[in-house]
């Protein structure tokens, strides 16, 4: 999956794309911001350009596969390395699970439970992605519209709309507090990433390999193989 970027989106990799396209001769800002002139500026490009192929470039102002390409090439992420709001949101990730945060009362239940689904509008059945969105949010960071999501597929499609996805791909490395996506519905915390596994934490998961990973009873700190893992949601307040 390639990087996609469009209106709205923020970040390094926009300035790199702002870059190729003043190359190109447009002549914008350099920021990190892909606001209305870059969308033009795109479109623009797009109606005079073609794929690989030979086809025309859609035209629709978002810089997908073959836009990128077009462009140059496809992009290569810098270095990632967490600031101090990352290092703030992995550090409560990791609190709640040197806690011992347990359901209690019964499944999706208790204290810590409701604390975390408030913040995405109340009570539901899991509980994975209000835990991430109430660490973000308690370190006034906030995710898609300031709250979250309570439904891990709505935090990727976010992601992935405004330029914050990063594919899991060989030789990148998450910065710590970045949200980690998994292959099978269920997401968390990175507390550090490594060469074939990432240290995570996360919410409505089981301290061990059996049982449904993303239904489970508590917060625990967990080793996760990269082959499991689809992608990270990394968001511009976490980096340097």
């Amino acid at each position: 999956m390639s990087i996609i970027l469009r209106k709205g989106s923020v970040g390094p990799l926009v300035k790199l794309l702002k870059q190729r396209l003043i190359a190109e001769g447009a002549t914008l800002p350099l920021t990190n911001t892909f606001d209305a002139a870059t969308h033009d500026a795109v479109v623009a490009f797009q109606s005079t350009h073609k794929k690989g192929t030979g086809e025309p470039l859609e035209v629709d102002g978002v810089v997908g596969k073959d836009t990128w390409i077009a462009l140059g090439g496809l992009p290569q992420l810098p270095p990632e390395h967490a600031n101090f709001r990352g290092f703030m949101i992995m550090s409560l990730a990791y609190y709640e699970a040197a806690r011992r945060v347990r359901e209690v009362g019964g499944h999706e239940k208790g204290p810590d439970v409701e604390k975390y689904q408030k913040v995405t509008s109340g009570h539901h059945e899991v509980w994975c992605a209000s835990f991430v969105s109430w660490c973000y949010f308690s370190c006034g960071v906030g995710l898609i519209d300031g709250n979250g999501s309570k439904s891990v597929a709505a935090l990727k499609k976010w992601a992935v709309d405004h330029g914050h996805w990063r594919p899991r791909t060989a030789g990148y490395t998450p910065p710590s507090g970045a949200v980690v996506i998994f292959k099978f519905s269920h997401t968390g915390i990175v507390v550090e990433g490594g060469a074939a596994e990432d240290r995570t934490v996360e919410g409505n998961t089981w301290s061990g390999e059996a049982g449904a990973q993303q239904n489970g009873d508590g917060v625990y700190l967990r080793s996760r193989n990269h082959g499991i893992i689809d992608g990270y949601i990394v968001v511009p307040e976490i980096v340097l």
